[in-house]
């Protein structure tokens, strides 16, 4: 069926099959009687798949996916962990994931290569639904499509300030402040889009909470500048500010009535079933987030 229809005709998927077209069409002829449905629309020029047949056409690509994934896993045990893998990380996480991620995996397989490739939240989740990528860490989003997802960590969001306090190694260390007493600093946020934001604004919202944006940006490094020189505040996952705060160059306080999380995921694209090489690497990110 599928070379039926990416080719258009009986006769030349026939010759790319290397089968006879009288045979080819019985096949196709015998599956549509044992289905009731007709599968393509035959005319003078060529043949098109029905509504019936583009759906069967959809299961079939999908088994062969299946097909394919079985034999890499099969065969690779008994062989080496071989193959590139391409990853896509938001700015906020990669920094404190790279370099144990790049650890573990050439401990244990050294013949696997990673690509990386750090982007904006929203650009690395459109490039996993597109495909672009064997897999990616990505907040969680409401509108994320054609990916399977499982969690990787969550984080608790923390009012940042400048100032060199004591140094805090967790949230167990945090004080507590209120939504609406750190909506009264002056802040820096990222721009509306962005999934910190939108969840800060989400839960202001449910809350009737005003707050003052000062600044607004949309790198994270600029959000760290301008919070370093004591200009402005942010509200923003413990994650992206961690180990500012661990060198005691701004000062954290958790978010409380309400506490407000982001769920970081393990995002790949459903079209793009991943690899072994692919899943090692996703089995070392679940064995990180533990300790995250």
């Amino acid at each position: 069926m599928i070379a039926v229809s990416e080719n258009g005709s009986f006769s030349q998927a026939a010759r790319v099959l290397g089968v006879a077209q009288p045979a080819l069409s019985q096949q196709i002829q015998a599956i549509e009687a044992e289905l009731s449905v007709e599968l393509f629309h035959r005319a003078t020029r060529g043949v098109m798949p029905t509504t019936a047949g583009l759906a069967l056409i959809e299961h079939a690509y999908s088994i062969l996916d299946k097909v394919e994934l079985a034999r890499r896993e099969l065969s690779g045990l008994t062989q080496v962990v071989s193959g590139d893998v391409e990853i896509v990380l938001t700015h906020a996480i990669a920094d404190r994931i790279v370099p144990k991620l790049v650890e573990v995996l050439y401990t244990r397989h050294p013949d696997v290569t990673l690509k990386i490739r750090q982007a904006a939240s929203r650009t690395a989740l459109s490039a996993l639904a597109n495909g672009d990528f064997d897999m990616g860490i990505v907040p969680s989003d409401d509108s994320i499509q054609n990916v399977n997802a499982r969690t990787f960590v969550i984080q608790n969001y923390c009012l940042v300030q400048a100032g060199a306090g004591a140094l805090q190694r967790s949230v167990d260390t945090f004080e507590q402040i209120s939504l609406r007493e750190a909506a009264k600093y002056a802040l820096v946020l990222l721009r509306r889009g962005d999934p910190f934001r939108e969840r800060l604004e989400q839960e202001a919202r449910r809350q009737s909470i005003h707050y003052t944006v000062k600044y607004e940006t949309s790198s994270l490094l600029t959000m760290h500048g301008i919070v370093e020189a004591g200009l402005a505040g942010a509200i923003i996952p413990w994650t992206s500010v961690r180990d500012k705060v661990m060198l005691g160059r701004m000062t954290a306080k958790e978010i409380c009535d309400p506490q407000i999380s982001l769920e970081y995921l393990v995002a790949w694209p459903k079209q793009r079933p991943l690899s072994r090489a692919a899943t090692c690497v996703a089995d070392i990110l679940s064995e990180i987030s533990e300790v995250f």
